[in-house]
């Protein structure tokens, strides 16, 4: 008989032996000590692991972190769901009906204002999830980089790996991420190990005895950076190709980002732009006000109202007074009605006027919503 039963810190080995299995029978060995250290690096898993068991041992699990997201001025509490998995035999069966609401319960309760994870689009879409956010991904080559810093004197650059580094400038790398008009909050003993999340490689760039910033890279892709100076990031990244052997690059570069780094734009081969994660928001009115404030701080917004309509969350009335949003529930009727779904995607995504023609709501959305990947879970 199938029972479902939040985890014991006994049941860890068994857990971890449990997703390594289902995970690597696509092919690709798995090892999530290695790929997520910050949460199977060490004991205490279990506390946040739904399991779905019988008397033979664990047929499925949903396991999740939390955390708390900074933009701006503004935090929302998130829950990342994680290695939701069924056992391969008994897939199909409807483990994940009961595993997946469970945990988005616990999660409402606990008072996160969204959860996140990454997946199949329609796998998840069942459970209230949507993609959401924009993130660029500028595409730069050797070459590139030569034409867009051709007569420029070219700074003497060296990294080193943040496993390596002291104490001293780990903080300072800590002190950058911090700085970062969007981040999670990490404490300084979780940073580095952060910063290995899917086997990803961290080094920090050096001029002399200067910290320059830091560059969290997975295989090609630069996930997550600070520089000091921005006008030294096209440097820093032709001095990292050549360190990797790089024949060309990606970087990520969020929607606040892109204005302090055109050097890097101009640099670059091609970009493209999609989604970042799927969400399912609990609480709405936060999530708009956060993301609204932190989109006042970047371009300025036209003043005007209007009440959106979120299907069985209630009715928010969004005002722009003096460029300034608020957001609160509102009694009047609404001016669009849309499902939880398709309010991250009018919120969120590009196209509101296609997806939504004539929608009320000014040059508002799509908000600036991004998530950093060694964050991810």
């Amino acid at each position: 008989m199938m029972e479902f039963v939040w985890a014991r810190p006994q049941d860890e080995d068994a857990l971890l032996d449990f997703i390594n299995l289902v995970f690597s029978v696509g092919g690709t060995p798995t090892d999530f000590r290695s790929l997520i250290p910050k949460v199977y690096g060490k004991g205490g898993f279990s506390a946040n692991s739904l399991l779905a068991r019988d008397a033979a041992g664990i047929k499925g699990v949903v396991s999740y972190t939390q955390g708390s997201l900074a933009m701006g001025n503004g935090e929302l509490a998130y829950g990342f769901v994680g290695n939701v998995s069924a056992h391969p035999y008994l897939r199909g069966q409807g483990i994940m009906q009961t595993l997946m609401p469970r945990v988005l319960e616990r999660l409402k309760e606990d008072g996160c204002d969204f959860t996140i994870l990454g997946g199949q689009r329609q796998r998840y879409q069942h459970f209230g999830y949507e993609l959401c956010g924009g993130r660029m991904t500028i595409h730069v080559t050797g070459r590139s980089l030569r034409h867009a810093l051709a007569g420029r004197d070219a700074p003497a650059i060296r990294f080193t790996p943040l496993a390596e580094a002291a104490l001293r400038e780990v903080e300072q790398a800590w002190a950058m991420h911090r700085g970062g008009a969007l981040h999670c909050e990490r404490s300084l003993a979780d940073f580095p190990v952060i910063l290995r999340t899917w086997q990803g490689q961290t080094f920090l760039a050096h001029q002399g005895d200067e910290l320059l910033g830091y560059v969290y890279l997975l295989g090609g892709r630069v996930a997550e950076f600070r520089v000091k100076d921005a006008a030294l990031l096209p440097h820093l990244l032709s001095a990292l190709m050549t360190r990797q052997n790089l024949q060309q690059l990606e970087v990520n570069l969020r929607a606040d980002e892109l204005s302090a780094h055109q050097a890097l734009f101009d640099a670059a081969d091609s970009w493209e732009q999609g989604p970042v994660y799927m969400a399912h928001v609990f609480n709405w009115q936060r999530f708009l006000s956060v993301l609204l404030d932190f989109k006042a701080g970047m371009v300025p917004l036209m003043d005007g109202e209007a009440v959106l309509d979120i299907q069985g969350e209630g009715r928010l009335l969004i005002a722009v007074v003096g460029g300034q949003p608020r957001v609160s529930p509102a009694a009047r009727p609404a001016d669009l009605s849309v499902t939880p779904q398709d309010a991250l995607r009018l919120t969120t995504l590009p196209f509101q006027q296609e997806l939504f023609p004539g929608h009320p709501f000014r040059n508002w959305f799509p908000l600036p919503f991004d998530f950093p990947d060694a964050d991810a879970f």
